[in-house]
């Protein structure tokens, strides 16, 4: 009695532990322990253990009746003639005369049985097992959190501890530890050295606070012995342990079969190392949108590696569609899929199932979606769209490698706009390291650990119904400095020659970008340039050289550049294409067509050595590097040599004229007027009376038929058209042999209105400077007649020119204008008329142009050491267009290459990351839809050391409630407008209840984050809450919210009423309805829960949840013959009500009228929902097998035995310690 009054009092040990063949001491302090249950603290040497030498040292004892020992493991008799063991409960030795079976009688229960030796150790070996095993464990255990910016973490720390806790059999237990550290420790509970997993008998909580709390409902005797909380991060880990003591008397609770081994059984620590498969961290919700809504289906899992996901609806792959979306987003091994459905309607109702999965293996999940009929109201008003607004642009960033990266824009429209991320001009998407996330028209993407190759330009385009924008800032990433190994040399070289600039550089993963004059040479110019990279070697390329190649190009690589001058030497022009001989008839037109090899070189053209004069029958087109020399209505005299000179270049050719073999006498006027419903008669004379001819309708030959005849009289040749109809109007052609006359038919006594449809007709046109446009009126019917044509620039009349050109036909009025200038704006008419009717039609131009700069004076102020504020007024001209972004260069007062840092809709932008001791010039160029201005070049020179920017705190940040729940507020807010001269550090979120006047810090979180919600709130209650922000000097004023009252006091629903009526529907399924709970406790219900136990094991597995409006469910893929438990949970914004669950197991059998057939026919006639028990059961991750909801934020798996921090931090440094 003493002994044990002894043990139960406080002691302080020290002790030699033997670690990695290094002797260090090791003091800590025990809590208060009791007797019955307390393990004596000896001193030992902790070393590995085989079963052989374990084995060996029990041996080595001197047994006696009444020893006691402990049990190394967990035994389960298979047989049932040996009496089971719990690991770590005390034994006393009654019977060892056998060396394989002792005869033992348990310390609490008094049980007494047949237990294998081997699994009993003394005391001793048993405290250096479990100290081994525990080692063995924390080294195993993943930490998946990691700091996040620059903010310090430091290793868990214990401020609350363990106590050690007597209870009565049958008790419920609780055990708390409050704990603190960055990042938040990851929280795990141990009994002796097995885990202790979440299942309804051992609840486990790890509330905002810190608190973490171990809760055992109901204890059994075989629940004694010591519980250890440990908390570990990416720094460390502490632990606290203490004891459990089951008093005396055991009560009979649980006679009934009960076995913890499944709730304490580990499954393989490996899994969490090496990967995990797919797990759901928070089960989707069933949701309920209206029709013409817009809803997202949200799904949280956790894997290792990450896992494909597909999305399902009626067993159909869903793909991205203009109403469809599917978003991804991930944090570490945390991934969400979201679906988003836009204008949903009642098709849009039913089951859907998200896929996915990886290497370790896959899962299924489906929620329910319930379309609802819209509310009528009275209609309102369209919403006015608005294109998409940069609020706030990229801003330019400059990190090292592995550092990691947030470049946050602010966009709005209406629609919300489709955003596209490119970098150095190439579509990215998110990675394992990049990562993009949308919240409230906040764009932010995050790449984790930088690598050289995320340096570069990266641009946003955003695009709705409205209209687009973009903006775009640098990364530059510092790692090595790369240098160049070469320099360029300055190139000369001839026209059509090939051009190699080529450098080398000290690193082979770098990147090289090559500018010309200053400007940055795309990859997407690769019709004049060629890019070749070998190595550390790269190549600029520029093949068959012009003038227009000459230039000083450079080459950077970082901060390094080289330069060089190209020249090139021009050759003297000369014919690609030359002349050539023609051969034509008399009266036809002559054409000799050269090419040269520049376009603005002069030529001469000359006939039999004659230089010849341009008139209205011969004419010189020059059209870029092609000439045509034209003669029209050639005659015999025309006939001769051709030739054009080009410097002291020449080329010749014949001109070869043929008398015809027969020619008309006179040829057909431009046009014959006949009369509807008479014959109409076109007659040609001919030279020769023995020639043939050929009769063209619009280009096609005409036959002889009732429609057409013809007559032949000596040398005249006539076709007749018989009762003529508006479809005979056309252009008809004689030919005759190599001759050809033409004429249109008018007809004449039927003149119609002129009609058109002016919704045809495209009345207001816009186009680039330089460009040609052609208006055209087209009419409702062919006309039988032209009508009279007049074209009128602002009231003005057009004539004919090479510029404007103006033609009718019986279709349609054009004007053609070429080469618009921006003097060409205005309106333009065109006037119609005939003897019945006058029409008047305007057409608007609109030519747009290039903006012109944008203009001064610049504005600069520095914000802090490393960033500057540039701004600037518009340009004067914005050439018509809307300037859609500006383009911010920088370049370094020593180099000579411009560098893009950032585009931006606003005249104000920040630049960051610019170097102290560099100067810098900065130019900004404007773009619209046609392209860009010329730069406005700031003169000023900036430099970083000699900007004054005193350091003072922040200023206050703006806050608003964004949304309030029973138990939760999250707040939003803007940045501070002055950020005291430094970068940010964070911001501090405190909250105070409104009967208390001191203010608690709530979280700290890092300078990107713009909103956070504030959970575990008290319910019934008023909040007050305020955000400040900081920077190094210290925290800046905080801005405070009005008071904030939480909306519902609600509590956890009533289970679902009985009775729980279960029906076979097969061989391997069942069909499950109850009722609707008795009360909601104050929330309205969000689902139910289905929970399946499959009656010959002691896990719960959940098969899913359906909606609350559902009440039946049918659950497919169970085992033919066996026997099940199954438990409904009602739920509401607060939690989970008790289950309604089946007295007696449930046998699936086959239905004696159960007919085999097709599955999926069957199915499609049953409307009842459905969930998979396989599915469920496939998934061996630890998550499952210990039915929990996995959230791998607020449970993790690290453990390790009390009082070894210090322990651990040797082992932590000991690479530095034992060199």
């Amino acid at each position: 009695k003493k002994e044990e009054e002894k043990k139960t009092s406080e002691t302080s040990t020290q002790r030699k532990v033997s670690f990695m063949k290094q002797e260090v001491v090791m003091r800590t302090e025990d809590s208060t322990d009791f007797g019955s249950a307390t393990v004596r603290r000896v001193e030992t040497q902790a070393q590995e253990l085989t079963d052989q030498g374990a084995q060996e040292v029990v041996q080595t004892f001197d047994v006696k009746e009444g020893d006691a020992f402990y049990a190394l493991a967990t035994f389960v008799s298979e047989t049932g003639e040996a009496m089971n063991l719990v690991e770590g409960e005390r034994v006393y030795v009654l019977e060892w005369n056998n060396a394989d079976w002792w005869y033992v009688r348990k310390h609490l229960t008094e049980e007494t049985g047949w237990v294998p030796a081997q699994y009993l150790k003394d005391e001793e070996t048993y405290t250096m097992y479990v100290q081994r095993k525990l080692v063995e464990k924390i080294e195993k255990l993943p930490v998946f959190e990691k700091p996040k910016g620059n903010e310090k973490a430091f290793a868990p720390k214990i401020t609350e501890k363990v106590k050690s806790q007597r209870s009565p059999d049958g008790a419920q237990v609780e055990f708390v530890c409050k704990v603190e550290g960055y990042p938040r420790p990851q929280i795990t509970w141990f009994r002796q050295t097995a885990i202790i997993k979440p299942s309804p008998d051992f609840q486990i909580y790890y509330d905002d606070d810190n608190m973490a709390t171990l809760v055992i409902k109901e204890v059994f005797p075989e629940d004694a012995g010591t519980f250890t909380c440990v908390a570990k991060n990416c720094v460390g880990f502490a632990s606290s342990s203490a004891e459990l003591i089951i008093e005396h008397p055991l009560s009979d609770h649980g006679a009934e079969k009960h076995d913890r081994r499944s709730l304490s059984r580990e499954s393989s620590l490996a899994d969490i190392v090496e990967g995990i498969p797919p797990t759901f961290a928070q089960r989707p919700q069933t949701k309920n949108s209206e029709e013409g809504s817009t809803v997202e289906l949200e799904c949280r899992f956790v894997a290792i590696p990450e896992a494909e996901v597909k999305w399902y609806y009626n067993s159909v792959e869903l793909k991205t569609t203009e109403r469809i979306s599917i978003q991804y987003q991930s944090d570490m091994h945390m991934y969400c899929s979201i679906l988003k459905i836009s204008n949903v309607s009642k098709s849009d109702e039913g089951v859907y199932e998200v896929y996915a999965k990886n290497r370790e293996g896959e899962a299924r999940n489906t929620m329910q979606l319930n379309v609802t009929a819209g509310t009528k109201q009275p209609a309102e008003p369209t919403p006015k769209l608005e294109a998409p607004s940069i609020v706030k642009a990229l801003t330019p960033t400059v990190c090292k490698v592995g550092d990691t990266v947030k470049m946050e824009t602010v966009i709005t429209g209406n629609p919300k706009p489709k955003l596209k991320w490119y970098h150095n001009n190439k579509h990215f998407k998110t990675s394992k390291n990049v990562n993009i996330k949308e919240s409230d028209n906040i764009y932010t993407l995050t790449i984790n650990k930088a690598d050289l190759k995320h340096d570069g330009n990266y641009i946003i385009k955003a695009e709705n119904e409205a209209g687009h924008a973009q903006t775009s800032a640098n990364l530059c990433v510092q790692g090595e400095v790369v240098e160049f190994l070469n320099k360029l040399d300055d190139k000369e070289v001839k026209e059509k020659e090939t051009v190699k600039l080529e450098v080398e550089v000290s690193s082979e993963s770098t990147d090289v970008k090559w500018h010309k004059n200053g400007e940055v040479i795309e990859e997407k110019e690769s019709q004049s340039y060629k890019f070749e990279r070998t190595g550390k070697k790269h190549s600029l390329i520029i093949e068959r050289a012009t003038v227009h190649d000459e230039g000083e190009y450079v080459a950077t690589v970082g901060d390094q550049e080289c330069s060089c001058e190209v020249s090139v030497v021009e050759l003297s022009p000369e014919f690609t294409k030359e002349l050539s001989e023609v051969k034509v008839t008399c009266g036809e037109k002559a054409v000799f067509e050269i090419e040269i090899s520049k376009g603005d070189a002069k030529t001469r053209w000359f006939k039999n050595g004659t230089e010849i004069e341009f008139t209205e029958n011969v004419q010189l087109i020059i059209d870029g590097k092609k000439q045509r020399l034209e003669f029209y209505n050639v005659e015999l005299v025309d006939a001769g040599e051709i030739s054009c000179s080009l410097g002291e270049s020449q080329c010749s050719g014949k001109l070869l004229v043929e008398e015809p073999k027969v020619n008309f006498v006179a040829k057909l006027p431009s046009s014959t007027t006949g009369s509807f419903g008479q014959d109409v008669k076109i007659t040609v004379q001919l030279t020769s009376a023995s020639c043939d001819v050929k009769w063209l309708k619009d280009g096609q030959m005409v036959s002889e038929n009732d429609k057409f005849s013809f007559e032949t009289d000596g040398a005249s040749r006539t076709i007749i058209i018989k009762n003529a109809t508006l479809e005979d109007v056309a252009e008809y052609v004689c030919v005759a042999e190599n001759v050809r006359t033409f004429t249109e038919l008018e007809l004449e006594g039927q003149e119609e209105k002129i009609e058109f449809n002016l919704s045809e007709i495209k009345t207001e046109t816009t186009i680039k400077k330089g460009e040609e446009v052609t208006f055209t009126l087209p009419f409702s019917k062919t006309m039988a007649k032209k009508p009279m044509m007049q074209w009128f620039y602002n009231s003005t009349e057009i004539k004919t020119t090479e510029k404007w050109i103006t033609s009718i036909t019986k279709k349609t009025a054009t004007l053609t204008i070429r080469q618009v200038e921006t003097m060409d704006c205005g309106t333009y008419t065109c006037k119609l008329s005939n003897s019945v009717s006058q029409i008047s039609v305007d057409f608007v131009l609109t030519v747009k142009d290039k903006p012109s700069p944008p203009r001064g004076p610049a504005g600069v102020e520095w914000k802090t050491q490393d960033t500057l504020q540039l701004s600037w007024m518009v340009p004067e001209n914005d050439g018509g267009a809307k300037v859609e972004e500006y383009i911010v260069e920088r370049k370094e007062v020593d180099k000579k290459s411009w560098r893009q840092v950032v585009t931006s809709s606003q005249t104000t932008i920040e630049i960051r990351g610019l170097k102290k001791d560099a100067s810098y010039n900065f130019r900004v160029i404007a773009r619209n839809a046609v392209g860009c201005s010329e730069p406005f070049i700031i003169e000023e020179t900036f430099t970083a050391a000699k900007a004054d920017i005193p350091k003072s705190l922040p200023g206050m940040p703006t806050v608003s409630v964004k949304d309030v729940t029973s138990r939760s507020v999250t707040l939003q807010w803007n940045p501070p407008s002055d950020t005291g001269g430094v970068h940010l550090l964070g911001y501090i979120i405190e909250k105070r209840i409104s009967s208390s006047e001191t203010w608690e810090r709530v979280e700290t979180v890092e300078s990107s984050c713009r909103i956070f919600t504030v959970e575990n709130l008290k319910e019934k209650s008023e909040y007050y809450f305020r955000v400040s922000a900081e920077n190094e000097v210290g925290s800046g004023a905080a801005h405070e919210t009005e008071m904030v009252s939480l909306r519902t006091h609600a509590r956890v629903p009533s289970p679902p009423t009985a009775p729980l009526e279960i029906h076979p529907v097969g061989p391997h399924a069942l069909t499950v309805e109850w009722g609707a709970p008795e009360s909601d406790g104050g929330a309205p219900l969000d689902g139910y829960k289905i929970a399946v136990r499959d009656a010959r094991r002691q896990m719960w597995m959940e098969v899913g949840r359906v909606a609350a409006d559902v009440q039946r469910l049918k659950v497919q893929d169970l085992a033919e013959g066996h026997e099940y438990f199954v438990r409904i949970f009602a739920k509401n914004e607060v939690g989970f009500s008790d289950p309604l669950e089946n007295e007696e197991p449930f046998k699936v059998i086959r239905p004696p009228d159960y007919i085999e057939e097709n599955e999926d026919e069957r199915s499609k006639r049953d409307e009842t929902p459905s969930l998979s028990f396989s599915n469920t059961e496939t998934l061996s991750s630890w998550m499952r097998e210990s039915n929990m909801d996995a959230d791998i934020q607020s449970y993790t798996k690290s453990s390790v035995l009390r009082r070894d921090e210090y322990f651990f931090r040797l082992w932590y440094y000991a690479s530095k310690l034992f060199k």
